[in-house]
């Protein structure tokens, strides 16, 4: 009860966020949880529907599709993390100082971020990697630098606010230097709109790195990734449509999942949601 309260009375999020543990378990022991070798080909078995040998079938070189999921998974986890976490290092203290400081500060960084918002992110995302090379890594540097603007964002209207409270005032009249003020009275406040970024950020990073691996800019084959595995579903979706429905799923249920943590968090944060009792609807 006391998880379904903290994450705005939702138990759709209660439920995403057990999925994530799960799902997050299940890439972390991948090599123990596969039943077979990811990359283990067998052209006899090729196309075959699910059996109770390969549970979810195999793909156009025989290999087993639930395996390559469960490895893939380790992948989409990787990509959410580390383009999180490159958000997080270079979107919050920009957000942290514009939104204090103000004035030309202010301007600076939201004219950096205005300037990344005129591209579209998948046609920035593709620009990025096809300059950088088409690997894991440059994969989540592009995702890192595409999610920054947002986290900027969303820290700035929230130190804004902040910032404007009669405790940070106090704080400031009292002489405790600004760096202090910002760190130990304005940014734990504006934990809750960074953590519902961080896990609206976890999901849209799942989506990208499939949509470039679809694309052929992502990993490469024979990497278990699952937009990999749409890709070459793509060419088999009548004669074996288990091929492209099981990879797809797993996408669709992890963006859809990190989406429903989100708004749960969204509404455990929101002071104006928590009054009217919508996050309990």
């Amino acid at each position: 009860m006391r998880t379904l309260r903290f994450l705005g009375g939702r138990p759709l999020a209660v439920a995403g966020l057990v999925f994530i543990v799960t799902l997050g378990l299940v890439a972390l022991l991948a090599p123990a949880l596969a039943p077979h070798d990811p990359l283990e080909m067998n052209v006899a078995q090729r196309l075959r529907p699910p059996t109770a040998t390969n549970w979810l079938g195999t793909d156009e070189f025989g290999r087993d599709i639930l395996s390559r999921i469960l490895y893939g998974a380790r992948i989409s986890f990787s990509v959410g993390f580390v383009s999180a976490a490159i958000g997080l290092l270079l979107g919050v203290p920009m957000g942290l100082l514009a939104g204090y400081y103000r004035g030309a500060v202010d301007r600076l960084f939201m004219a950096l971020t205005d300037i990344l918002f005129a591209f579209p992110a998948i046609l920035l995302s593709v620009a990025l990697v096809a300059m950088m090379g088409s690997t894991l890594e440059n994969v989540m540097i592009a995702l890192g630098v595409i999610v920054t603007p947002t986290f900027a964002r969303v820290v700035r209207a929230a130190v804004l606010v902040i910032s404007s409270t009669t405790y940070v005032e106090a704080a400031v009249a009292m002489g405790v230097r600004h760096g202090g003020v910002m760190l130990r009275h304005v940014l734990p406040n504006a934990m809750g709109p960074i953590l519902v970024q961080v896990f609206l950020t976890f999901s849209y990073g799942v989506l990208v790195e499939a949509s470039l691996s679809f694309l052929g800019l992502g990993n490469q084959p024979p990497t278990p990734s699952w937009g990999l595995m749409l890709n070459s579903a793509y060419g088999y979706m009548e004669r074996a449509p288990w091929f492209s429905i099981f990879p797809g799923a797993a996408i669709a249920a992890t963006v859809v999942t990190f989406n429903f943590v989100g708004d749960g968090l969204r509404d455990a944060f929101d002071p104006v949601l928590r009054r009217s009792g919508w996050g309990g609807a």
